[in-house]
């Protein structure tokens, strides 16, 4: 077990899935196959074939808590990397019964399914961290790390809240701080947990586990913006398969619907009301109209993609200012999506 933060990123990868089988196996089995076909799909830590954008939630602590130092107990970094892929497993569900956006995962188990599989997910974070605790001394990491996964989720589950009750209230009324406060908490604090936990199981001093955990929410908030972007984007292309997701019927308040609504209402002076069912019937608008809104929604998407921007180039600083050299590093860039080497992203 020593050596296996020193493998790459695919000999990690079967290292992962092979301990996350071991915890699946004293499941009834029924609900461990919808639990392995959950954590099997794109992206997921079971996903074949295997590419390597799957498992970077387990990946990232096992190889940040190397980086930050190299004589960690990699037990503790494995354990807290599959802590994290079960926890975001079932947040996604959860979050796709709520947007009520039918998945083929959803699609094949029917929501009580999905819901009780996010259920097990949820469950098993703390089941694999007590379990290491009852094989080592260190009970009281245990006991940290359990509380971090805690007040993240807590935060999480606030900020999706917060997401829902913004959906009964007019987008122009929401401002681009409101945005990004619901993006903290939600993407944020999920990220911001991955990072927390790999300096928590390196040992490092309370100082850099916080920069750790910050340069996580920030990155969190630049990829839960640009995913809005990306789906309000697809949403706009009728023929793409996606477009038939729900956010604008169902009122979602991303950023890029609330910049657009605010848009519209300073320039063409129009009423709140009439922004919001124009957003949630833009389907059935032609012509002119429909390419009124259009443009605005275009020019929110625009806007997004640059505020997420700046906030990856925020995380990026707190990266290189923890960064040492070694290439230990290397492979927390793939994972965080940065690429290149440690020399390359501090050149840049």
């Amino acid at each position: 077990m020593s050596t296996a933060v020193d493998l790459d990123i695919e000999a990690a990868h079967c290292l992962l899935c092979e301990r996350l089988l071991s915890y699946l196996s004293d499941l009834q089995p029924a609900l461990r196959a919808d639990i392995f076909e959950a954590l099997a799909v794109e992206g997921k830590l079971f996903h074949r074939p295997a590419s390597r954008l799957d498992g970077r939630w387990a990946l990232l602590p096992l190889y940040l808590a190397r980086a930050l130092r190299e004589e960690a107990d990699p037990a503790w970094s494995v354990a807290a990397g599959l802590a994290m892929e079960c926890l975001i497993c079932a947040t996604d569900l959860l979050d796709d019964v709520m947007d009520e956006d039918v998945t083929p995962l959803i699609e094949r188990l029917g929501v009580a399914r999905a819901l009780n599989v996010a259920l097990a997910l949820l469950s098993l974070p703390q089941r694999i961290l007590l379990a290491l605790a009852e094989q080592y001394t260190y009970a009281s990491l245990s006991a940290c790390l359990l509380d971090a996964v805690q007040r993240a989720l807590l935060l999480a589950v606030g900020g999706q809240q917060q997401d829902l009750l913004a959906e009964q209230r007019p987008a122009c009324e929401l401002s681009r701080e409101d945005c990004i406060e619901i993006a903290s908490a939600k993407a944020g604090s999920l990220l911001s947990l991955a990072c927390r936990l790999g300096a928590l199981c390196a040992g490092v001093e309370e100082t850099l586990v916080e920069r750790c955990a910050e340069m996580g929410r920030l990155l969190g908030i630049a990829a839960q913006l640009d995913n809005d972007a990306h789906d309000l984007s697809r949403l706009l292309r009728p023929t793409d398969p996606c477009s038939q997701k729900s956010d604008l019927r169902r009122g979602k308040k991303t950023l890029p619907v609330v910049l657009a609504a605010r848009s519209l209402r300073e320039t063409r002076l129009l009423a709140a009301r009439e922004i919001e069912k124009a957003f949630q019937g833009l389907h059935s608008l032609t012509g002119e109209e429909r390419e009124v809104y259009v443009s605005a929604l275009r020019q929110g998407i625009l806007a997004t993609w640059g505020i997420s921007l700046l906030y990856r180039e925020r995380a990026r600083d707190y990266l290189i200012e923890m960064m040492g050299g070694g290439s230990a590093w290397e492979n927390v860039l793939q994972v965080l999506g940065f690429g290149g080497s440690p020399a390359e992203i501090n050149d840049c």
